[in-house]
């Protein structure tokens, strides 16, 4: 059984700098002036291109996919996209030889895809304790023994994510590049807790796997 689809526009994306830098191959606190004023400058224009969106619904039981079926407990199915312009831009800066810039937008969209998919776990979370329930981390496909063929049908069968701009190839693999697709198994166990992202609640700031 489903409830209710959510869908959101409005969820606050925060990219994290470090996590940047790390996709660009090193670290802010080692960055040239160049570079930081060239990932200062992506950062402006990510913000102005990404249009964020998400849907997500609660289920009481998958049966129809082996591995949610595991647990045998009720799941959320989650899809959100920052939008096609970032990329589209970026394609437009390669094409302009523009590498450098092409290269850390890029880096940027990557980031801000995450945020934006902790930004609706927590949101996920928040609404999972409201129910009694408790959340634990988001899983996507292709991740563990999820593989990605299994977990994108279950997915896309069960949300519609046309009203969202995302679409999935005969390979599965989404349209817009900067989308995820994930799921959030629940419990009663904890009930009410609220689980937050396992990086949420650590205070290493300079972890280099920091999320």
């Amino acid at each position: 059984m489903m409830t209710s689809l959510h869908y959101i526009d409005d969820l606050r994306i925060v990219p994290r700098v470090h996590e940047i830098y790390r996709l660009l191959g090193g670290r802010e606190d080692e960055a040239s002036e160049k570079l930081r004023e060239m990932v200062e400058r992506a950062m402006l224009a990510g913000h102005h291109l990404a249009k964020p969106r998400a849907v997500y619904s609660f289920f009481e039981k998958i049966e129809s996919d082996a591995f949610l079926q595991n647990d045998q407990g009720p799941v959320v199915l989650a899809i959100c996209t920052i939008g096609s312009a970032l990329e589209e831009e970026v394609r437009e800066l390669t094409r302009k030889n523009q590498l450098g810039f092409a290269t850390a937008l890029d880096a940027v969209g990557s980031e801000m895809a995450e945020s934006l998919a902790d930004a609706l776990e927590t949101q996920i979370c928040k609404d999972a304790a409201m129910q009694g329930l408790s959340s634990h981390a988001r899983f996507s496909p292709g991740y563990g023994e999820w593989t990605l063929a299994s977990g994108q049908k279950t997915i896309f069968s069960f949300l519609p994510a046309h009203p969202v701009g995302v679409s999935l190839s005969d390979t599965f693999l989404m349209n817009p590049l900067k989308s995820i697709s994930f799921a959030v198994k629940l419990s009663t166990s904890n009930a009410g807790e609220l689980q937050m992202p396992k990086c949420t609640l650590c205070d290493k700031n300079d972890c280099l796997f920091r999320r």
